[in-house]
């Protein structure tokens, strides 16, 4: 099937040996396919590389007429495009967002990234491995892991300024369909529109935060509620009305009346979403340091058993949106939390060295994260969207 689908968008040589089937897996709403694809990278087409990819296909087939297409893949499509030049995640390399094709339904053709385990494996590892270090407290492995998804929750704060708080949107001319996505030919481009429209303008970005809560409850006045929810909802304007009248001396930096530029926020950031990888430590004969594998001289010699590990790609961002930056600001505690079964030691470095990182490139980020009134307000805004029989705790 996969073989014959590359080959129909030309994605892949000819030949039965084009495709290695590597992995099948079975997701909530998407199957996904694991394959190496043997492409030509030379104009004369004698030279052949064998590039790893991810097919993604809707679990439900759609029976449909032709017109029909798959918007919600197409998001992702030019989500993917856009955010893999400014983040670790994979890049797009073919989509269709019709079932008019080899496999009769809408796709994407992601590359695979290097990834050796997830965050929750890479933890699970270095527990098993406690017994060998002489002091927890003084594994700087657990600090790493702490600083390198601290350096990409900066990267997403810094890489997007958009204009208003709301949900993504494909341009209006994007192609359907592509084996070669290019900004010009295909116009993949990605928009926010923003969750509703005012006259007030507090959707619109640097507003403030507690003016943008207040206008999404008072859109959901008329709307059909059982007598508990209206009892939550009630409270929900009460102190969202409390905040909006409270006045501060130091409201440049208050959590709901300071103005918010509009940021990126990840639905599902969590341990499972999260990858790690390894890079062989070489030592530098010069400096006597231990060096990752990143072009390293041929005088270098490979240190034995040691290893450098990073952050090498995050998964899942359907659903993500554009909102106040201080509702993306939730901590991801699931680092030093106990349900991972971390040693105590082990999520004191971790949140220690998480925290320094993140308030050196983002000053004022642990009083947003951590504070009463930053807590609130992120609560009331996810409350606000999503309604209050969310679960508080998932953000």
């Amino acid at each position: 099937m996969i073989t014959r689908l590359c080959q129909e968008i030309r994605f892949a040589r000819d030949g039965n040996d084009a495709i290695e089937v590597v992995e099948v897996k079975r997701g909530g709403k998407y199957n996904v396919i694991l394959f190496n694809c043997a492409m030509h990278v030379s104009l004369c087409g004698n030279e052949i590389r064998h590039r790893p990819c991810v097919l993604r296909t809707p679990k439900m087939a759609v029976a449909v007429p032709g017109q029909w297409h798959d918007i919600h893949m197409q998001r992702m499509a030019a989500f993917h495009h856009n955010a893999s030049k400014h983040l670790a995640i994979p890049n797009l390399l073919a989509y269709d967002c019709t079932n008019n094709n080899r496999i009769g339904c809408s796709y994407m053709i992601l590359q695979r990234m290097n990834h050796e385990r997830s965050l929750q494996e890479q933890y699970r590892l270095l527990n098993y491995n406690l017994h060998a270090r002489y002091r927890p407290s003084a594994a700087c492995d657990y600090a790493v892991l702490g600083i390198s998804l601290a350096g990409f929750i900066v990267r997403q704060e810094n890489s997007y300024r958009f204009t208003h708080y709301g949900t993504f949107q494909v341009a209006e001319d994007m192609a359907l369909k592509s084996a070669q996505p290019d900004t010009i030919t295909d116009r993949i481009g990605l928009v926010v529109k923003p969750f509703m429209y005012s006259l007030t303008n507090s959707t619109q970005a640097n507003s403030k935060p507690i003016d943008f809560i207040c206008e999404i409850l008072f859109a959901q006045e008329n709307q059909m509620r059982t007598a508990d929810q209206e009892f939550k909802f009630r409270k929900l304007i009460h102190i969202a009305l409390c905040i909006k009248m409270w006045e501060d001396d130091d409201e440049e930096n208050h959590p709901a009346h300071s103005v918010q530029p509009a940021v990126l926020w990840h639905p599902n950031f969590h341990p499972r979403s999260i990858y790690m990888a390894s890079e062989i430590l070489y030592q530098n004969p010069e400096s006597g340091t231990d060096e990752p594998d990143w072009n390293i001289p041929s005088q270098y010699t490979r240190v034995e058993g040691n290893t450098f590990v990073q952050l090498s790609g995050v998964l899942s961002y359907d659903g993500c949106l554009a909102l106040p930056r201080i509702m993306t600001r939730g901590p991801p505690s699931f680092l030093w939390d106990r349900d991972l079964r971390i040693p105590l030691e082990g999520r004191i470095v971790v949140k220690e060295a998480f925290d320094r990182y993140m308030e050196e490139c983002l000053p004022g980020y642990c009083e947003d994260a951590y504070g009463v009134m930053g807590r609130i307000v992120r609560a009331l805004g996810f409350y606000a969207l999503f309604g209050t029989d969310l679960r508080w705790g998932s953000f």
